[in-house]
């Protein structure tokens, strides 16, 4: 898929509205900015036990709107973003950007199974789409750390 294609389908661009980066970025941060004060205090945590901030992005796509909240914090966040799809570039965007950065294009059921104590667990716009929410949301707590 054409990184045109996968835009166009994520976020309902086309020939008359094409994809405005931009745009979608001042979105995502009016979207999700309010989940940063959470974030902040799950970094704080980690960075006084002296490691990174372990976050997994669940429904990932291209990591477009995570890297958008996280910017700020790139080079203390090991970042796994998880799709359905191959996410090489995901891969490629989010350690541009500065993230210690892994992928996985398994969904949850495929995830590494070294995957476990995120502090965070990001999982934007992507439950509308998941049949049985409750399944994946309990196997996306099975990974959460504790204090989480």
């Amino acid at each position: 898929m054409s990184r045109e294609s996968l835009y166009s389908t994520l976020w309902s661009s086309s020939a008359e509205k094409p994809y405005d980066e931009a745009r979608e970025s001042e979105v995502a941060r009016r979207r999700f900015g309010p989940a940063l004060p959470a974030i902040e205090r799950a970094l704080a945590r980690a960075c006084a036990e002296g490691r990174p901030l372990r976050v997994l992005d669940f429904g990932c796509a291209d990591g477009h709107t995570a890297e958008q909240i996280l910017a700020p914090f790139a080079d203390s966040i090991e970042y796994h973003g998880c799709d359905l799809y191959p996410l090489d570039g995901t891969l490629q965007r989010m350690s541009a950007a500065g993230f210690d950065a892994r992928v996985s294009g398994a969904g949850l059921q495929g995830m590494p199974e070294d995957w476990t104590s995120f502090d965070v667990i990001l999982a934007l716009s992507c439950f509308q789409y998941i049949p049985d929410p409750n399944a994946v949301l309990a196997g996306l707590v099975s990974r959460l750390a504790h204090g989480g």
